[in-house]
């Protein structure tokens, strides 16, 4: 069976899954950025998403980008897009670009 879902709703499905996904993680400020990264891993890998406030970049796993890819069906771009609305939104900051 075929379901057509609309593009507001998969949006809301995205926000969903990205603020579902975010209340597992450990987020914090260092220094002039905002961090994400992996509960009880120390280790530099355990960074998933990283936001600079001096030159407003959101830096992003590749492999978390591909999975969001997959999971919803949409180009890279798009990923980038939509992460980077959820994020100036989420934590009220602007994005610039997105790396």
């Amino acid at each position: 069976m075929k379901y057509i879902i609309t593009e507001n709703r998969l949006n809301g499905f995205m926000t969903q899954y990205l603020d579902s996904w975010l209340s597992t993680k450990h987020s914090y400020d260092y220094d002039q950025s905002i961090i994400i990264e992996n509960l009880f891993e120390e280790d530099y890998d355990s960074i998933i998403m990283e936001h600079d406030n001096s030159d407003g970049r959101l830096w992003f796993d590749k492999n978390f980008r591909k999975n969001l890819s997959d999971l919803f069906n949409k180009s890279t771009e798009e990923i980038n897009y939509f992460v980077k609305e959820w994020f100036e939104h989420k934590f009220g900051v602007e994005v610039k670009y997105v790396d």
